[in-house]
């Protein structure tokens, strides 16, 4: 994560899939209250605010753009 601030096209690799994308790292604030709700319900239901930002608390959101996969 460090490395995204100091340049931001980054190599992704989750299992067998691969990509290049432009990664930002996103503050506080609407898009990434948005992108950790999106996260929490699709595993855990929906919550109420509290609860997602205390599940939150330590961690970041990287948004990724202009992603080319690769095999």
């Amino acid at each position: 994560m460090k490395n995204v601030t100091v340049t931001r096209h980054v190599r992704v690799r989750i299992g067998r899939l691969s990509l290049e994308a432009d990664a930002t790292v996103l503050e506080a604030g609407k898009a990434e209250d948005a992108g950790r709700q999106a996260l929490y319900e699709k595993y855990y239901g929906r919550a109420p605010k509290a609860t997602i930002d205390d599940w939150f608390e330590l961690s970041t959101v990287i948004k990724l753009d202009s992603i080319k996969y690769s095999a």
